[in-house]
């Protein structure tokens, strides 16, 4: 081999090293270290990219007889794709989920519920509410101290440190908010 291309070979192999621990850190410990300032600079798709580049310039190097920039050139273009995959299927999927299932209880007051346990007199049951792409349970007590038959519709009234207070779909409040509860 020539020394140049000893220097890229190895330059590959340790590209492609490194996106291979990176890999094996992340699958062990997660990727909580990663910035929201620029999700296209995640560090899975910076990784990504390197471990695309040295995986591609490896490849090529050794099962074409192509020069050097051109292996270079064409191991770019497939990092860049590699990373821009990486990206669009994996790492905003993952922050938009991430978003979708947050929430605070006080968001709560003026929604829609469907009663999932019967609520009963003076007593506690408990509420399916959507929130963002999910549904979430909490518990409820009755405005005012009624019972509240399983699968029946409610709107919280009140979010309580307990419990969330529910009247009946009839006797709430009208709220511009409220949204139909599946």
């Amino acid at each position: 081999m020539k020394g140049g291309n000893f220097c890229l070979t190895a330059l590959y192999a340790v590209l492609l090293a490194v996106g291979c621990v990176y890999a094996l850190a992340v699958l062990i410990f997660g990727d909580g270290f990663a910035s929201d300032v620029w999700p296209v600079l995640h560090p899975t798709v910076i990784i990504a990219a390197l471990a695309a580049f040295g995986g591609f310039g490896l490849f090529l190097q050794r099962m074409t007889s192509w020069r050097e920039p051109t292996v270079a050139g064409v191991s770019l273009c497939g990092a860049l794709t590699v990373s821009a995959l990486a990206f669009f299927l994996y790492v905003r999927p993952m922050r938009n989920a991430e978003r979708s299932i947050a929430y605070s209880r006080t968001e709560l007051a003026g929604r829609p519920a469907r009663v999932s346990v019967a609520i009963p007199p003076s007593g506690y049951g408990e509420v399916i509410i959507k929130v963002g792409a999910g549904m979430t349970n909490e518990i409820a007590v009755s405005l005012d101290g009624s019972p509240i038959a399983s699968g029946e519709k409610v709107v919280v009234v009140d979010v309580r440190p307990d419990a969330l207070v529910v009247a009946t779909w009839e006797d709430g409040p009208a709220s511009g908010r409220a949204e139909e509860t599946e």
